[in-house]
């Protein structure tokens, strides 16, 4: 078990949501355990994604608050963004020539597997060369190139002075997710979190929910939220848990015939904004 992050102390003494330093991470007062590094610092060992509470300095979270589960991925940090700029980066290397952007654009939308991605990119561009290590890169620099959403920050501050206890649940490695939450700032910000590759669960399950859930130290009756921007992974998935869900819309319609979100957003900061105790449950889009 870790040592318990918590809000940063010029948060806690201000209340205010102004004023961030400018840093790549917050400096968080008790980062991560008692083996961290500083938060400047690329080699960090990795967190497990269980907070242990009460240790640190005192959080302001309501100890019988409520729980969001986030995504990651197209709900807090633009994935999409940063692969672009990866991409680009691999056809100019490469020579891959005309078409090899879309190809990748479009190969990356449909296939959510990394490693049966890789293994089709080797096999469209051979001059590419070892997939396996065309992918270590990939996860290596993920972190630096995908940039949190507008207003994403400043929101899950908010929710921690309203008393939200807030997790991560994401499919993927753990060093490039581990380095997402790092270099976006939000790691500061969670009580716990399920990366897929260590939980050895992937959304849609309902059991990594739960798992989520567990290490963020809520227990089964207490409310519980799910954002994210999939439909199936994320709303559904939070659906088949039992948990309420906000769904991240980017501005498309909910297009499926499948049971709709408790409430949608069309910006990341929108949907999160919609997480109020207070206000009643709709199902309708809420984002205006």
């Amino acid at each position: 078990m870790s040592w318990s992050c918590t809000i940063p102390t010029w948060v806690l003494a201000t209340g205010q949501l102004t004023g961030r330093p400018n840093s790549p991470r917050w400096n968080c007062p008790n980062p991560c355990g008692p083996n961290a590094k500083t938060a400047e610092s690329d080699e960090q060992p990795i967190d497990w994604g269980i907070r242990s509470v009460g240790s640190g300095p005192q959080s302001v979270r309501d100890e019988g608050g409520v729980l969001a589960l986030l995504d990651l991925d197209g709900t807090l940090v633009d994935r999409e963004a940063g692969f672009q700029v990866w991409a680009q980066t691999l056809v100019k290397d490469h020579s891959l020539g005309r078409g090899a952007l879309a190809w990748l654009t479009a190969t990356d939308l449909a296939v959510k597997e990394r490693d049966r991605f890789f293994a089709l990119v080797g096999e469209r561009f051979p001059v590419v060369g070892d997939t396996v290590a065309l992918w270590d890169d990939y996860r290596a620099r993920m972190p630096q190139l995908a940039p949190v959403f507008p207003g994403v920050l400043d929101a899950l501050i908010r929710l921690r002075l309203q008393g939200w206890r807030l997790g991560v649940v994401t499919n993927g490695q753990v060093d490039n997710q581990m380095g997402k939450l790092r270099r976006s700032g939000v790691l500061d910000l969670l009580d716990g979190w399920c990366i897929s590759a260590e939980a050895g669960i992937r959304k849609p399950d309902p059991r990594v929910f739960q798992l989520a859930r567990a290490r963020c130290g809520v227990p089964d009756e207490d409310l519980c939220w799910v954002v994210g921007d999939d439909p199936d992974l994320d709303i559904a998935g939070g659906q088949a848990s039992g948990m309420s869900t906000v769904w991240v819309s980017h501005g498309r319609a909910w297009g499926t015939a499948s049971r709709p979100p408790d409430r949608t957003g069309h910006t990341p900061a929108q949907a999160l904004n919609h997480l109020d105790v207070d206000r009643p449950l709709s199902g309708r889009d809420e984002s205006q």
